[in-house]
């Protein structure tokens, strides 16, 4: 589970379910943090958004 008790900028560099490789911070929030970062399967560039625990953890906030 992604350490929120870093700051955002902190997680550039790192890659992501051994695929998504943060290159940049794009946006943060209530809701989570979204990186654009690069699907090392295939090259593209990709927006990954990362949620707080208490809302991956919720079944309701993950379907939306």
């Amino acid at each position: 589970m992604p350490d929120f008790t870093r700051s955002p900028e902190a997680r550039v560099g790192e890659v992501l379910d051994n695929r998504y490789r943060i290159w940049r911070v794009v946006g943060e929030g209530a809701f989570g943090h979204v990186y654009e970062a690069v699907d090392e399967h295939n090259t593209r560039p990709v927006a990954v958004k990362v949620l707080p625990p208490a809302i991956a953890e919720d079944p309701e906030w993950l379907e939306r």
